[in-house]
């Protein structure tokens, strides 16, 4: 009896070890296809593979229907066998702000996909610059999941504009988008269960014709957002890369040497930046309430910067030198409206055409003229060339609408837009003019001691790196790598001459955005208006400038000179209001030139960060 009773003891011990074993599942792959429809909807289907260990009978999965930009409806329209096609048995339900779609099956240490299908409504925000899908596609809380593949597909090719962002706290994947531009395909492996895969795509709002449209310019925003995203992941890497620096320094007997000489570099560094890098101190200056100086406005954004010339700083100088151009006579610029949709007047959009007078071209191309030159001063050689790029690259040789100029300048060359290439080469040009005609931007002492230390860092880190080997690739190395890009940026400093012109360039910037300072000046300043908003776009305020001329002429009962380089479409007489109105040319103009000017129409990558995507939640099984 007693061996009875052990007996059965053993196997009931033996029968809750094995059903009290956890039921396990994970995901071996999931793969998901993204139509946007030119609604600004989505419709998705998705094929879902589990790997059951165990007894399973059912399935969920929660989206939550609201986005940092937006809400999002969410309609569940089925769930397949992904094998057999067999229709499943599911049924949607809402829990606050989450869809939650739940289906039946029967499965047992076993592997089943799944195939969903469901609807976004209002998947896509439509800007005036840029149309953005945001949306996690994999949910905050999932079962380890080995690999996921996204295909997004446009409702046509968008070769002026397709990015592609991914946020994971995965390792970076690989994304690939056509060539033809209609669509994008994402693959990442090893995505943690706590972590999301959020996919944020900006594409041309043009190819979204019914989605509604918020009108407001997004697109540099949302760059700046995803380079915060980026930095900060970088500084994660960063501060990991620390933290394994300090652990492999304790376990080497090399680390002494090592550390020295880093410290070394550093201080090194430090001592030769007190004497020579640091900027000079001049006294102050609350505004300047004219120009500084009788520059060409392509030159002040040029010469503004420490070291060289900034593409993003330089090509405010491109858009100043047309709006110049045309206020001294060698162009016009006229507004012309498309018909809209079939000609109904829907969607009617505004262009701008930009046409040589014959002055610009006696300019340009040495082409004698017969009516007198308008009073002006003639144009330098960096003017011609932006203006040849212009009209003749760029337009017929006589004339270029907006579209010619883009569809232009979005053409790569390597890895560079044509715009790019151009604006890269033209700011060199620009402070070689100016330091031939005034003075050095850059501090000569400065410049010596800055290859001075670059060259005994590279003595002292190389040989340093040799001696204290593998050591020094945590330790030394990076330290001289950092030290090296901080030398070549802090050891640069402006002359004295062009730290006072840098100044009073601010002090200018700051007295044409400031009402106050403006109105204390008074009513002197109108008749100059268009001399100032040339300088204003070249310092990037020339929005703030048409305000503020424009509550200046109400409050002055000022009538404003109608500037005989623009027509308007309308042709209506010019008032203090087609001024605020200019305000849109300008902001156009700017605009176009600034996304042209980048490496690229097209690209993306991945990092952490973000969140700010639709469809966040989880998902289960049991």
């Amino acid at each position: 009896m007693r061996n009875f009773c052990l007996a059965a003891l053993c196997v009931v011990l033996l029968w809750l070890a094995t059903t009290g074993q956890a039921k396990e599942y994970d995901h071996p792959l999931i793969v998901q296809t993204y139509r946007l429809t030119a609604s600004g909807d989505a419709e998705v289907e998705e094929v879902r593979t589990f790997r059951f260990s165990g007894s399973f009978s059912w399935a969920n999965l929660k989206r939550s229907t609201q986005g940092q930009y937006g809400r999002y409806g969410i309609e569940y329209l089925g769930v397949w066998d992904a094998d057999t096609r067999e229709p499943l048995r599911y049924s949607q339900t809402t829990e606050g702000e989450y869809a939650v779609l739940r289906w039946e099956y029967q499965a047992k240490d076993t592997t089943r996909r799944f195939r969903l299908r469901y609807r976004i409504r209002n998947a896509v925000q439509r800007y005036s610059d840029v149309a953005q899908f945001y949306w996690k596609a994999i949910e905050d809380e999932h079962a380890p999941l080995e690999q996921m593949q996204i295909t997004i597909l446009p409702p046509s090719p968008s070769p002026k504009l397709f990015k592609v962002f991914v946020h994971s706290k995965a390792a970076p994947g690989r994304l690939q988008i056509e060539p033809d531009f209609s669509r994008a395909r994402i693959e990442q492996r090893d995505i943690p269960t706590d972590s999301y895969v959020e996919v944020r795509a900006m594409l041309d709002p043009a190819i979204f014709p019914q989605a509604s449209m918020q009108a407001e310019n997004r697109y540099e925003a949302f760059l700046e957002e995803e380079r915060r995203f980026a930095e900060r992941e970088l500084r994660e890497a960063q501060r990991r890369a620390r933290i394994a620096r300090v652990v492999n320094w304790w376990i080497n007997i090399e680390i002494p040497i090592a550390l020295a000489l880093s410290v070394g570099l550093v201080g090194y560094l430090v001592v030769t930046y007190r004497r020579y890098g640091r900027e000079p101190e001049i006294p102050e200056i609350e505004y300047e309430r004219e120009p500084p100086r009788d520059l060409p406005p392509a030159v002040v954004p040029a010469i503004l910067t420490q070291s060289k010339a900034e593409p993003a700083q330089v090509i405010k100088g491109f858009s100043a030198t047309v709006l110049e151009a045309a206020r001294l006579g060698y162009l016009s610029i006229e507004e012309t409206q498309t018909e809209g949709l079939l000609g109904t007047g829907l969607f009617r959009r505004t262009e701008r055409r930009y046409v040589l007078t014959p002055e610009g071209k006696s300019a340009l191309m040495g082409v004698a003229i017969q009516s007198p030159v308008r009073k002006g001063r003639p144009l330098e050689e960096f003017e011609r060339k932006a203006l040849r790029i212009l009209l003749i690259e760029a337009g017929d040789g006589n004339a270029v609408t907006e579209s010619e100029l883009r569809k232009w300048a979005e053409k790569t060359v390597g890895s560079k837009t044509q715009m790019l290439r151009f604006i890269e080469g033209w700011g060199k040009e620009l402070r070689r003019w100016f330091e031939k005609q005034y003075f050095r931007l850059d501090d000569p002492q400065s410049e010596s001691a800055k290859k001075r230390y670059l060259i005994h860092l590279a003595i002292l880190g190389g040989a340093g790196s040799v001696l204290t080997f593998p050591v020094s690739l945590f330790t030394l190395l990076p330290v001289s790598v950092v030290v090296a890009i901080i030398a070549a940026v802090s050891l640069s400093r402006r002359s004295p001459e062009a730290a006072r012109e840098y100044q009073r360039w601010d002090a200018f910037k700051r007295f044409m955005t400031d009402f106050s300072a403006m109105r204390e000046a008074g009513p002197e300043l109108l008749p100059l208006w268009e001399r100032y908003l040339v300088y204003a776009v070249s310092l990037g305020v020339a929005q703030k400038l048409i305000h503020n001329l424009a509550l200046l002429a109400q409050e002055y009962d000022y009538s404003l000179s109608h500037p005989a380089w623009y027509h308007t479409a309308s042709g209506a007489t010019f008032s203090t209001d087609s001024l605020s109105g200019m305000t849109n040319f300008v902001e156009n103009l700017q605009n176009l030139t600034s996304a042209l000017s980048s490496s690229t129409s097209s690209g993306g990558g991945f990092s952490g960060g973000g969140g700010g995507g639709g469809g966040g939640g989880s998902s289960g099984a049991g």
